[in-house]
C-alpha cells in the first residue's frame, strides 16, 4: 500500500526522504486502514515505534513473529532492507 500511495519503492523512500518521512507514510496509511475488520495488515517491524500506530494495532489482535536473528538474516539475505544499507 505504501508503494502504491508513493509511487515509490520502500528502499527508493528511504534513499530520497528518509527513514522519518517513510513512518510518517506508514502512520498515515495505518490511520486509513485500521478500522477495517476482517483484514491483514501486515508491516514491518517498525511500525511499533510509535506510540500512536501501536495504539491502533491494538483494535485488533497482533501477531508477532518471534525468530533469532540469525534465521532473520538467512530470510532478508539478498534484499534491498533500507535499514540494513547502513
Amino acid at each position: 500500500i505504501i508503494e502504491k500511495a508513493t509511487s515509490l519503492s520502500i528502499p527508493q523512500i528511504f534513499e530520497t526522504e528518509g527513514e522519518q518521512a517513510f513512518r510518517e507514510v506508514e502512520a498515515q496509511i495505518l490511520d486509513s486502514v485500521h478500522a477495517y475488520v476482517r483484514c491483514v495488515i501486515s508491516t514491518g517491524g517498525g511500525i511499533v515505534t510509535r506510540m500512536q500506530n501501536w495504539s491502533k494495532l491494538q483494535t485488533g489482535i497482533v501477531v508477532w513473529l518471534d525468530v533469532s536473528p540469525e534465521v532473520i538474516i538467512k530470510r532478508i539475505e539478498g534484499t534491498d532492507r533500507p535499514l540494513l544499507q547502513t
